[in-house]
């Protein structure tokens, strides 16, 4: 159960957000790193996650990334659980049709300590657009993510709502997802969603800090005696 319920809190820091974001990609030849900490606190678990990736755009219409996380512990009712370990690595690519719509291609490839891991591929293609005004970039997106292996499908409907103030950023995140399993005896099905708001801070040209908090709630996220997840996160971001 507990490697469940660690599995699928990768799942939702990973997957749900591979693309990077969902706003148009960066410019031909251009790139970008971050380094994160982020603490999950499902009462009574509570861990604590490092992340790094790395963005990258060979053409103008195409950028490339990777994440790759870390679990530096897990505790339960404030005692060591003794879980950590590398987490599966995702990958993927995003096409940018024109200015406002782009396509991406992600998977999770199972190279992660396989007692905090499930061990398998897990792949998700969709579609993500953007409206840009004044004032205010509104991204948006929808995609269907496969657990082949175990005959698990999970459609998602996000959108970001990014309030520009020069330097600073506030941002919020609404995305609702419904999971169907469609095995060999019986079909199930559950749905959540996650709010989530944040404020980015961009320091030089080069060199942003992000700060979020977001919440899971719904069947979909739910553990046996355990809370809704609450994912507190702080980024540091480079661009080159």
């Amino acid at each position: 159960m507990l490697k469940k319920i660690l599995a699928m809190c990768a799942l939702v820091a990973t997957v749900s957000f591979a693309e990077w974001d969902m706003f148009p990609i960066l410019p031909q030849g251009k790139g970008e790193v971050v380094g994160a900490m982020q603490i999950r606190d499902q009462d009574p678990i509570t861990t604590l996650t490092g992340e790094t990736g790395v963005r990258f755009s060979p053409l103008s219409f195409m950028e490339l990334y990777l994440k790759l996380d870390y679990l530096f512990f897990t505790h339960i009712d404030g005692e060591d659980a003794e879980l950590d370990g590398l987490g599966n690595l995702p990958v993927g690519v995003k096409f940018q049709l024109n200015q406002s719509y782009a396509l991406f291609f992600d998977a999770v490839l199972p190279i992660g300590d396989e007692d905090i891991n499930y061990d398998y591929t897990v792949f998700q293609i969709g579609i993500s657009h953007v409206n840009l005004y004044t004032n205010l970039a509104w991204g948006s997106e929808f995609g269907v993510t496969f657990y082949l292996e175990d005959d698990i499908y999970i459609f998602n409907f996000g959108d970001e709502w990014d309030i520009l103030l020069g330097r600073f950023v506030p941002y919020f995140v609404f995305d609702l997802a419904m999971g169907i399993y469609a095995g060999p005896e019986e079909d199930d099905y559950a749905s959540g969603f996650q709010l989530g708001f944040g404020a980015k801070f961009s320091i030089t040209e080069a060199v942003s800090v992000d700060f979020s908090m977001l919440f899971l709630l719904g069947d979909l996220y739910e553990s046996f005696r355990c809370d809704d997840p609450k994912l507190y996160t702080l980024a540091v971001f480079y661009r080159f």
